[in-house]
């Protein structure tokens, strides 16, 4: 059986980042993947700031806030009281034979976790840059 992993993107609720996807191919069905911290910081950012479109603007007030808002629901899902700001990734595999008729799609969604200290290091290099500009 040929199984095939790709489009493994980084994400949050709702949205996709489409300008990066990984494709993965296996034979036996294993695939292992480290994702880069720094692109799912970005991406989380990218999507706090939203609004006006500038990341060294967001308060690590309101990262807290926000990781506090998620507390409920994430606590359910993992069993546990969140320390950071998770991201959703996200997986599709696709599983096909020698026959070309069968062929089944999985779509896979991950909580990806980045330490809170490195996304506020972050923040602090984009003010940073920004003051210097």
């Amino acid at each position: 059986m040929y199984f095939q992993a790709a489009n493994i993107g980084h994400a949050y609720p709702g949205q996709v980042d489409e300008n990066y996807s990984i494709h993965l191919e296996s034979n036996d069905g294993i695939f292992e993947y480290t994702a880069d911290p720094k692109k799912i910081i970005d991406a989380l950012l990218k999507q706090l700031s939203y609004k006006d479109k500038m990341p060294e603007k967001i308060s690590e007030a309101s990262i807290i806030e926000q990781i506090q808002a998620i507390e409920p629901i994430y606590r359910k899902l993992t069993g546990r009281i969140p320390t950071t700001l998770p991201v959703i990734a996200t997986a599709v595999v696709t599983a096909e034979s020698e026959i070309p008729e069968q062929k089944a799609g999985l779509l896979h969604a991950y909580l990806v976790e980045v330490p809170i200290e490195e996304i506020f290091r972050e923040l602090t290099n984009l003010r940073v840059k920004a003051q210097s500009k």
